[in-house]
């Protein structure tokens, strides 16, 4: 689809590097619902990141090795005799930076598919993907004491789904997603029956399973032990 619109590269760049706002980018996820351009800039802006990824390599052990030796070797015996608080110092420092890059890296949220994104923020605002009546009944999950409460049928980043939205009596909610077409697995998931099963995993709060099989589905939800009952009431795992 065209239309007008404001969205700006600085806008598109923050998003991929996470560094927009909260509101801001609850704004920008709502904005590619609608845009196929900005979608299209945004899953081109992750794939080459992913690629950049993959052609990094750890420094030959040799040179890592070498560079150790002369970080602890220091400067030469005369001046170590002058400056040792110096060489200590510098050591700790250099151990410090290293560990705070890794500790930040490890809290770093992993980047999700576009489809993924799309599909918490839908959640999130208790929004279908939809108006459109999805051809297919809605899984029955009452053997759970989960209600249907609406159901729609649209597209996630391009990719047509239907949705299916349930609550139980304790106001807990569930949103399933349906497709012709495999949803991607997302970033840092749980297998936990295997690499071949339901990938599970957490993204911002939000326990999101992604299965292949028997049919392709998305499965949403706060509780992320309830998620996992209702991928297996549906033998989706």
């Amino acid at each position: 689809m065209t239309h007008e619109h404001d969205i700006d590269d600085a806008t598109i760049g923050g998003y991929l590097v996470g560094e927009l706002a909260p509101p801001e980018r609850d704004r920008f996820e709502q904005h590619l619902l609608t845009c196929d351009r900005c979608w299209a800039e945004v899953d081109a802006g992750r794939r080459g990141r992913a690629l950049i990824e993959q052609a990094r390599e750890p420094a030959p052990d040799h040179l890592r090795e070498q560079l150790l030796a002369e970080v602890v070797a220091g400067p030469p015996a005369r001046r170590v005799l002058r400056r040792p608080r110096a060489v200590a110092a510098a050591v700790l420092a250099l151990v410090a930076a290293v560990s705070a890059v890794v500790a930040v890296r490890a809290a770093s949220p992993a980047a999700q598919p576009v489809q993924i994104t799309l599909a918490v923020t839908g959640y999130c605002n208790d929004r279908l993907p939809g108006t459109g009546i999805p051809d297919q009944t809605a899984p029955d999950l009452t053997r759970l004491r989960l209600a249907e409460t609406g159901a729609g049928t649209g597209h996630l980043a391009g990719q047509p789904v239907n949705g299916y939205a349930y609550r139980d009596d304790t106001g807990r909610r569930v949103l399933i997603y349906t497709s012709d077409q495999p949803f991607p697995m997302p970033e840092r998931a749980d297998h936990p029956t295997g690499p071949s099963g339901a990938a599970i995993t957490t993204h911002r709060g939000v326990a999101v399973l992604c299965s292949r099989y028997p049919y392709k589905a998305l499965v949403l939800g706060d509780d992320r032990r309830l998620v996992w009952q209702v991928a297996t009431a549906l033998d989706l795992t």
